[in-house]
């Protein structure tokens, strides 16, 4: 006898999100395998165990899987922030000490964050791209808000400004110091080594000049 104790599209709705983080966790796991470098559709469908007809079910190119990718680090990301914002407020330092720390482990969403806004972008549909937009608007506005709930010298609508100057601030930095995997071997060469600079070393004291001209005034 069919089990009728749940909706039937109720079943339908969780094992197409089931599928479709199957496809985000294999695009992942290439990405990190390959150094940066975007997979094909064709890759990602074998690693998935699905059939490349059955990946663009889920999403039109390639780049919308890394635009959805990215979504999904760049939520994390802020649900880290978040957390980090529930104690005590730190100072500049403090929190761009918390910050470059924790950036250390996110190097899949500052390398997806770096071809988001070019390359990934000019790839898709408008409504993929609107899509992306909503996300990441709703995120930084969210955190936004948190932020100035507990930073008493953030006004309304600081928050979601000075995140973005956050956000453009360490992915700027980023891009700079790791260069696309074809010019790395050239430049890593001495005569080059003042345009590669070490994403901690400058991020740190950019992030807390930043923050302390924000929120020590």
């Amino acid at each position: 006898m069919a089990d009728t104790t749940r909706p039937r599209r109720a079943r339908g709705d969780i094992e197409k999100a089931q599928r479709r983080q199957t496809i985000l966790t294999a695009a992942r796991d290439l990405f990190v395998e390959t150094d940066g470098e975007l997979p094909s559709v064709d890759q990602v469908a074998r690693r998935a165990g699905l059939a490349k007809g059955t990946v663009y079910l889920y999403f039109g190119a390639k780049e919308e899987i890394f635009l959805a990718l990215f979504t999904d680090e760049l939520e994390a990301w802020v649900d880290a922030i978040a957390a980090s914002l529930e104690g005590a407020t730190p100072s500049p330092e403090g929190i761009a000490e918390w910050m470059t720390a924790d950036l250390r482990s996110r190097t899949v969403m500052l390398r997806l964050a770096a071809q988001c806004h070019g390359t990934l972008e000019r790839q898709v549909a408008e409504d993929a791209v609107l899509a992306f937009k909503q996300a990441t608007s709703g995120a930084l506005a969210e955190l936004g808000a948190l932020a100035e709930g507990r930073i008493p010298k953030l006004g309304p609508g600081d928050g979601p400004a000075l995140l973005l100057q956050v956000y453009a601030l360490v992915i700027g930095l980023w891009q700079v110091s790791d260069p696309p995997k074809s010019a790395r071997n050239v430049m890593k060469r001495a005569e080059f080594q003042n345009l590669r600079p070490d994403f901690e070393t400058v991020v740190r004291p950019g992030l807390a000049a930043l923050l302390a001209a924000v929120l020590d005034n």
